[in-house]
């Protein structure tokens, strides 16, 4: 019923697709999970796909560039220079660069411990009590990040879990998310249509499904 309601047409040709291709051609595409309904119709459309390789944003219609990065330096495509940078930095496995500013409750020029985005706004804060000083002021419920490290109030922003190898993990945006998932992912094979898979779902019966469709398949 929900493979039908949600993957019933081929994401290229907008064909109907079959019921034994269900699941079997349904492919994760940055944000998206999208069914085809044969090999050729997947291959056709990834040929025609340009993602950024960091926040996998869809950049087929729009500025993006190449270059090089990890230490192989493979050329890779990107939507900005903070993006080509990020994933530098995770593909190498470096640190956070240091850097200093003004902190947003003692105003002293200091070393940057803490971020928060707040109101569209990064604020930089230099301690645990700063932090906790702000957190009070503006009535934060905080949550931190497990992509970027960075807080937010789970109040305003929307954010975003995942279940992962025994825990919840939250992010403060989709693309955070997404590059955790990319970062973490294993392939393991779905107990339901048995095809290989990178998204896993741990229960005490450690039940893996290939999305939420057949996650609700699966009971």
């Amino acid at each position: 019923k929900f493979q039908t309601q949600l993957g019933s047409h081929c994401a290229n040709c907008k064909g109907s697709v079959q019921p034994t291709s269900l699941g079997k051609y349904c492919v994760r595409f940055g944000y998206d999970i999208k069914q085809f309904c044969c090999s050729t119709c997947l291959e056709e459309f990834k040929k025609g796909l340009k993602v950024c390789s960091y926040c996998q944003k869809d950049i087929s219609k729009s500025d993006g560039f190449l270059a090089p990065v990890g230490d192989k330096g493979q050329f890779k495509d990107f939507c900005t220079q903070a993006c080509m940078e990020k994933y530098d930095q995770m593909s190498n496995n470096l640190p956070p660069p240091v850097s200093t500013a003004q902190c947003a409750v003692c105003n002293n020029e200091k070393v940057v411990k803490i971020e928060v985005q707040l109101d569209n706004k990064i604020q930089k804060l230099c301690s645990p009590p700063c932090f906790a000083a702000f957190k009070f002021v503006n009535k934060l419920n905080a949550d931190k990040c497990d992509m970027c490290k960075k807080y937010f109030d789970k109040k305003k922003v929307e954010n975003f879990s995942v279940f992962y190898d025994d825990s919840p993990h939250n992010f403060c945006c989709k693309t955070c998310m997404n590059v955790y998932i990319l970062a973490n992912r294993k392939i393991v094979p779905c107990n339901w249509c048995k095809e290989v898979v990178v998204i896993r779902r741990t229960s005490n019966q450690q039940r893996v499904a290939k999305d939420q469709r057949l996650l609700v398949l699966e009971g």
